[in-house]
């Protein structure tokens, strides 16, 4: 049936296309009239340009239809709008070629007119008609909008997005958490013990009585946790709000490892859930959505992102406000800021009240960032250069550790950088420093020391180099760090003194939305009072993009 309807597409192009080639190859016959009859002879070569014109026309019908991602070979794609039938398609434009209120530029100028003065034009048929009055009527590449649009209740545009994805995972070692979700490699030392699995389905460190952890002990696993589905609705503007454009996205994958690591029987996380409002270069987001700090992430580890291990940032709710101030020129200056929930991440109960501390201190986090984005001397790459930081609290209520506080503080300042050195190259990375960084990843997963009462302490960020030499490949190479202050980290039972990694990423964008990737992970931490750990960890995925 498919190829039928192909081949019906392909039959009715080329009969349109013959009857306009036919019906221009009368014309130049026709031209040998006697001259005396001007009049008829102005009439033919008004229609030979007006049958030009036609052919035109229909190359530009081709070319939208094209765009629109329906061609006679080609069906809508990856569109995630509903698909239309040819034949429906091939309606829309008889639609609007029969059209009689399109005027098609430029206007034949034929010098006969009506007893009442109306201009009369040729018609392809070598009648004559009234040329109608130019109307904004829709274009041929809108009707076909129209007709792949979701019309929703409430009006506006529904965008279904996504991709499946399987990842298959080997490590030389042993990670904690898991190899699957990896902070820190765990120590290579006989003293250090791990198990039996906790309450999180995760193993117990360090474990009492535990089995001690070996050297190159290799595991491997695999899943389809990052998976991804989402809904984004655009279109709408609010009306007592200034006409503000609205969106409003849903996003979730099946990364809940938490609640349940077993791969086979993965649980849905939401990934983002906001609505946003939208007045030129100003806008409000509340929701769920990315952190403000730390805006960008490496190329490799999608599952955490390089989490602990030197990237910072994770999602939580908020509200944002953002402003991106055209300066002319293709210069922008970005300016964000939002306050922010606590406890996104750690959900930390210090002073063992049941309360969580960063709720407990009544308050919310703040956040901001200024960034320049600029043209780079790489025609049609832009170059972005942020600082950032952020501000936020905890509370126990009851005092603890050696230095008997209650009350403590987060903070980090930072800067990002993503600048094109070539036109397939470019260097991307973030740089950090603050003090109680659990609930934002970093310090290692450490934000408070509890024996002694305070802060740790924490610097780290990353960097790698991208490279794109050809349209199917990439490679990015880098380093992450996530370093805490030794001090900071005494008494503490497992205190990680230093996190670093060395990574090769390989992406290969095969087309029509598939890409598979093969990884190459180092990573060594240090430990105050274990030696330290170190593994490889090697990952292949594969993702079909829709």
């Amino acid at each position: 049936m498919k190829r039928t309807q192909t081949m019906t597409s392909r039959n009715a192009l080329l009969g349109i296309a013959c009857g306009l080639m036919l019906f221009s190859a009368q014309s130049p016959a026709t031209a040998q009239l006697p001259p005396a009859d001007q009049d008829w002879r102005s009439r033919v070569e008004g229609l030979e340009k007006q049958n030009q014109e036609l052919l035109e026309m229909l190359g530009e019908m081709r070319n939208l239809l094209k765009q629109a991602g329906i061609t006679p070979d080609k069906g809508s794609g990856a569109t995630v709008e509903p698909p239309i039938k040819r034949d429906d398609v091939k309606q829309i434009v008889n639609d609007y070629l029969n059209s009689g209120t399109v005027t098609r530029e430029p206007k034949v100028e034929s010098g006969v007119t009506t007893e009442d003065g109306r201009p009369l034009v040729p018609a392809p048929d070598g009648t004559w008609i009234v040329q109608q009055e130019e109307k904004k009527d829709k274009t041929l590449k809108e009707r076909i909008s129209d007709a792949l649009t979701v019309n929703m209740k409430g009006g506006g545009k529904l965008q279904i997005y996504g991709f499946p994805r399987g990842d298959i995972y080997f490590g030389s070692g042993k990670f904690f958490p898991s190899l699957e979700v990896p902070f820190f490699a765990l120590p290579e030392d006989p003293r250090f013990t791990t198990g039996p699995v906790g309450s999180t389905f995760f193993p117990s460190v360090p474990g009492v009585p535990g089995v001690p952890v070996h050297d190159d002990d290799s595991t491997f696993t695999g899943n389809a946790r990052l998976t991804r589905i989402g809904l984004l609705h655009t279109g709408n503007k609010a009306k007592w709000l200034w006409d503000a454009d609205l969106e409003g996205r849903i996003e979730m994958d099946f990364y809940n490892t938490l609640d349940n690591p077993i791969a086979s029987r993965a649980l849905p996380r939401i990934r983002h859930g906001y609505g946003k409002a939208t007045w030129g270069g100003f806008s409000i987001l509340v929701g769920q959505y990315w952190d403000i700090i730390s805006p960008l992430y490496p190329t490799i580890n999608d599952d955490l992102l390089m989490w602990n291990a030197g990237n910072t940032g994770d999602r939580r709710p908020q509200v944002r406000f953002n402003w991106d101030i055209d300066c002319g020129y293709d210069r922008h200056v970005i300016l964000t800021t939002g306050i922010t929930a606590t406890d996104a991440v750690d959900r930390s109960d210090f002073g063992g009240d049941g309360f969580f501390d960063g709720e407990d201190t009544g308050a919310p986090g703040f956040q901001g960032r200024l960034a320049v984005k600029t043209p780079s001397w790489c025609d049609g790459k832009s170059s972005e250069v942020g600082v950032w930081g952020l501000v936020s609290g905890d509370a126990t209520n009851v005092p603890i550790g050696l230095s008997r506080r209650s009350h403590f503080t987060s903070w980090i300042v930072g800067a990002d950088w993503d600048v094109p050195l070539l036109p397939k190259v470019a260097l991307r990375g973030e740089a950090w420093y603050g003090s109680n960084l659990d609930d934002y990843r970093g310090g290692i997963d450490q934000g408070i020391n509890g024996v002694l009462g305070r802060e740790i302490d924490a610097w780290g960020g990353w960097t790698e180099l991208v490279v794109k030499p050809r349209d199917w490949y990439q490679l990015a190479a880098g380093v992450t760090v996530d370093d805490p202050r030794n001090g900071d980290v005494l008494g503490s039972a497992f205190g990680r003194t230093q996190n670093v990694v060395y990574y090769l990423g390989n992406r290969f964008p095969v087309g029509g939305g598939l890409t598979f990737a093969f990884d190459f992970e180092f990573w060594r931490t240090d430990f105050l009072g274990f030696d330290h750990g170190d593994a490889q960890r090697i990952k292949f995925w594969l993702m079909q993009v829709f």
